[in-house]
């Protein structure tokens, strides 16, 4: 029972662990996605600015209608709300690091930025038979079940008589050499009044077997349903990666085509500020469909038992 014991506090430790790490990654890569972001809207408002000063000469020189020039204007400063709100949310999400890192916000350390990622390898039920292998709260559940199974066995072998031997020789006399002297005893041993006492117990012990091990089968159900959940996300999220990054080559193209358009006199602002609308949306859900991937990889790879130290802690 206290090699149990021991084996449940080092699952408990592991877990803690696991929760603490889990924490820290997700942290981790949201720092990583609002600088992603933050860059992203520090180009858009470039962008914007330079279309704006394009349209302002325009405008001078009778080229362009001030209508034009309003649009410009009113899309510059929301591109620069916008890159207050990415900045803003950068800091936070630093905050949100140290705090889960336990570390002052002064120290500092290096990020490595993520471009692009691999689809998750392991299937469905390869992901189940590993989480129902290796996750410690069911370990947990398992080495109480055996704790208090030993308890019934040991309770049990107070039912029944217990019959002691033991012997002793010694010598003694008063002529030399001493002749021996043996000893010699039996004792039976049977305890009827804590009969009731110890059916109690082991009536409580088998009735704690029966609540763990229902606790497990519905543990083991949750997880099924936990490892199903992520599965199905990184797979929505990995699919969204691959769209988005298709999508955000197009309105990059789009873009271009209708500046061009603008500049000679054949499109028109509200084609060119869809065109400039559609472009940002695209690359910022391009960044956040990559991170929502990661962070639901990690989430996985926890549910289903990885240690998270062997792989996002590098010495």
């Amino acid at each position: 029972m206290a090699y149990e014991s021991l084996r449940q506090s080092e699952y408990n430790l592991y877990n803690k662990t696991q929760d603490v790490l889990i924490e820290i990654i997700n942290a981790y890569y949201e720092v990583l996605k609002n600088i992603q972001l933050v860059k992203a809207k520090k180009s858009d408002f470039m962008r914007l600015e330079k279309t704006l000063e394009q349209i302002k000469d325009y405008f001078k020189v009778g080229l362009k209608a001030k209508i034009d020039f309003t649009t410009a204007s009113v899309n510059l400063s929301q591109a620069k709300l916008e890159l207050i709100k990415a900045e803003n949310d950068l800091k936070v999400s630093y905050q949100n690091l140290y705090k889960a890192m336990g570390i002052k916000e002064d120290i500092t350390f290096n990020l490595i930025e993520i471009k692009e990622t691999e689809k998750y390898a392991p299937s469905l039920a390869q992901a189940l038979e590993k989480g129902f292998k290796e996750r410690r709260d069911l370990k947990i559940l398992e080495s109480q079940i055996k704790s208090a199974l030993i308890e019934i066995n040991y309770n049990q072998r107070g039912t029944y008589p217990a019959l002691n031997a033991n012997g002793s020789y010694s010598w003694n006399g008063q002529n030399y050499p001493l002749p021996y002297t043996w000893n010699i005893g039996l004792n039976f041993n049977w305890i009827f009044f804590d009969r009731g006492l110890t059916n109690w117990k082991i009536k409580e012990a088998e009735e704690n077997v029966n609540d763990l091990k229902s606790q497990l089968e519905s543990k083991k159900n949750e997880l099924k349903k936990e490892i199903a959940a992520y599965y199905s996300e990184i797979m929505k999220y990995f699919e969204s990666i691959q769209i988005n990054q298709e999508k955000l080559v197009l309105a990059a193209e789009n873009l271009e085509l209708a500046e061009e358009r603008y500049k000679v006199g054949v499109g028109n602002i509200v084609e060119l500020t869809n065109a400039q609308s559609e472009y940002i949306k695209t690359e910022a859900n391009s960044v956040n469909s990559l991170y929502d991937y990661l962070k639901a990889k990690a989430s996985l790879e926890k549910s289903t038992g990885v240690d998270l130290a062997s792989i996002y802690i590098k010495n």
